[in-house]
């Protein structure tokens, strides 16, 4: 009766309650004593059970923490790439900008050029005549 519902109690998972003949100098107290050391192994079972489900918490939780620690930095990893991209791309730019300037100059020059050119060859051709007449005296007297 009473020893066999206090099994069934801790086979459902109660084990607040003390063993019945725990203490009789019979074979019920024999039996009981053994119960004892069911129940005091299935509270070590519990125990240890909730020692490992602490220990699977903390496991995930801190796999977890390191998952979001990566995460955190491969963020930042990528927005430092990717404010170095931007500045090298403002840097590519402003670098164009200055050779589009420099290219328009340089047309800007070589359209001027031949009218440069040609200006000089007027003065040339206008200058000729009197440099030849102001040489030649020069020229007689070092004999060509």
């Amino acid at each position: 009766g009473k020893l066999a519902l206090y099994m069934k109690e801790l086979v459902d998972g109660d084990l607040s309650q003390a063993v019945p003949f725990e203490g009789a100098k019979n074979e019920l107290g024999d039996m009981a004593r053994a119960v004892a050391i069911f129940k005091d192994n299935l509270h070590e079972k519990r125990n240890l059970e909730e020692q490992q489900h602490q220990r699977d918490t903390n496991a995930q939780r801190e796999k977890q923490d390191y998952a979001e620690e990566l995460a955190c930095r491969f963020e930042s990893n990528v927005m430092d790439i990717v404010e170095t991209v931007i500045t090298a791309s403002s840097q590519l730019k402003a670098s164009a900008t200055g050779m589009v300037e420099m290219v328009q100059q340089t047309g800007e020059l070589a359209q001027s050029a031949p009218s440069l050119v040609n200006e000089h060859l007027k003065m040339f051709v206008l200058w000729q005549p009197p440099l030849k007449s102001y040489l030649r005296p020069f020229q007689k007297l070092v004999g060509k």
